[in-house]
């Protein structure tokens, strides 16, 4: 590379000299690094397989089931989205009308329910119940009821 320099007190001469320069470029290397952490989870949301089993004790009269009914799910012979006060029926094999219960047989059928919490420490329990009426025409209306509790750790 050369260099040249104007002298105004020496009638303006120029002055040049060369030299070579030599530029080192180091590259300095740094391995990048990736941290991922479970924080905390505002809510949870668990589907639960429920069989509902419908029983006829009698060896004479026929069963008929006139409703399936859930107090956290509702209607549970039809899949709904949560609303008006229910929980959300995510698919069932609970369907009505069906056939009349044979004297000593049952019906069963199950259904998935969508329990969703601010917790993911949670105790549900639901309560369903069937409306039935024998070939004589007495009503039954009979409940049970299923807890499900989960209890997580950090």
């Amino acid at each position: 590379m050369e260099v040249c320099a104007i002298q105004p007190n020496r009638n303006n001469a120029r002055t040049c000299d060369a030299d070579d320069a030599d530029v080192d470029i180091t590259d300095v290397w740094a391995e990048p690094g990736l941290t991922k952490t479970a924080q905390s989870s505002a809510n949870c949301q668990l589907d639960v397989t429920y069989q509902v089993v419908v029983s006829n004790n009698s060896e004479f009269d026929t069963l008929t089931v006139n409703s399936l009914t859930d107090d956290k799910f509702g209607d549970i012979s039809t899949a709904h989205p949560a609303g008006g006060g229910f929980d959300e029926v995510v698919s069932t094999t609970c369907s009505l009308p069906q056939p009349p219960i044979a004297p000593l047989g049952n019906y069963t059928c199950s259904f998935v329910g969508r329990i969703v919490s601010g917790s993911c420490d949670l105790n549900h329990t639901n309560n369903v119940t069937v409306s039935l009426t024998d070939d004589d025409g007495v009503s039954w209306q009979k409940s049970d009821n299923a807890n499900v509790s989960v209890n997580t750790t950090p």
